[in-house]
C-alpha cells in the first residue's frame, strides 16, 4: 500500500503521544575482536569476516558477536518508523493514553518493546451460559469484553534472531483472564542493507485492518461464523 494513499488523521497534533523508550533507548556499534596467539607479545585483530563484537555506545557493554555481513538495526530507528507510520494510519482518538512495556536481557543484547492502545479497544459481546455460548439466548445472557491492539518490536544484536515486528489483537474473554487473540508478524534479516523503513507498509496495513478484525471477533463471539472461518478471515485480513 503506497503511503500517498494513506489519510493522515493526525496532521494537527502538536507532538507525539507515544511514550519514549528508556530501557531500549541505546545505540549499538561494531568493533574489532582481538586474540593473543601463544608466543606473541601483541594481540592480533580478528578479521571482521570471521567475527566482530557488537557493543553499546553508552556503556561499552558487549551485546553479541557477529560475522562481517551482519547489519545492526537500532531500536530507536525501528521505534521512529513504527511511531511515524501509526501516527499517519490511526485516528487521533486511538493515540491517547498509549502504554509502553519494555524488556531487555544480556545488557540489551535482546530487546523488546510493546505499545498498547487502550483507547482503541472495542467491545466484543460474548454470548454465554453454563453450557457455553448460545446465540438464541443473546437477549438473556451476555458479557462484553474488549478487543485491544498492540505493536511490538523484538530485536537482538548477536545474530540469533531476525528483527521482528508483531501486531496483536487480544480479547479478554472470561473472568479468569483467559484470553484469545490473533497475531501477525513481519521479520527482517540482519543483513548489511537492513532498513527498518521497509516495515512501513506492513505497519500501515495492520493498523488499517483493526476494524475488520473487530467485526470478525464479534461474529465469532455470536457463533455466526465457526472458529475455522474466523481464523481464515483473520489470516486474510
Amino acid at each position: 500500500m503506497a503511503l500517498d494513499n494513506v489519510i493522515n488523521f493526525n496532521g494537527a497534533l502538536a507532538e507525539t503521544t507515544f511514550p519514549e523508550l528508556r530501557e531500549c533507548n541505546f545505540t549499538a556499534k561494531h568493533g574489532p575482536l582481538n586474540y593473543m596467539p601463544e608466543g606473541f607479545d601483541q594481540p592480533v585483530e580478528l578479521p571482521k569476516s570471521i567475527a566482530q563484537v557488537v557493543y553499546r555506545t553508552d556503556t561499552g557493554q558487549p551485546l553479541g558477536k557477529t560475522g562481517g555481513r551482519y547489519g545492526i538495526a537500532q531500536n530507536t530507528d525501528v521505534q521512529n518508523v513504527l511511531v511515524e507510520a501509526l501516527e499517519r494510519a490511526l485516528p487521533s482518538n486511538y493515540l491517547r493514553d498509549i502504554e509502553l512495556q519494555e524488556s531487555v536481557s544480556d545488557n540489551g543484547g535482546f530487546s523488546k518493546f510493546t505499545y498498547t492502545f487502550p483507547s482503541a479497544a472495542e467491545p466484543i459481546r460474548q454470548l454465554r451460559d453454563a453450557t457455553g455460548y448460545q446465540a438464541d439466548r443473546y437477549a438473556d445472557k451476555h458479557k462484553e469484553t474488549w478487543l485491544n491492539m498492540s505493536f511490538s518490536m523484538i530485536n537482538s544484536f548477536n545474530g540469533l534472531t531476525p528483527l521482528i515486528l508483531q501486531n496483536e489483537v487480544i480479547d479478554v474473554s472470561c473472568t479468569n483472564s483467559l484470553t484469545t487473540g490473533y497475531m501477525d508478524t513481519s521479520k527482517m534479516r540482519h543483513s548489511t542493507k537492513i532498513d527498518p523503513s521497509m516495515f512501513t507498509d506492513w505497519i500501515t496495513e495492520q493498523a488499517g485492518n483493526f476494524k475488520q478484525r473487530i467485526d470478525v471477533f464479534n461474529q465469532w463471539a455470536c457463533r455466526s461464523i465457526t472458529p475455522q472461518q474466523a481464523e481464515d478471515t483473520l489470516k486474510a485480513a
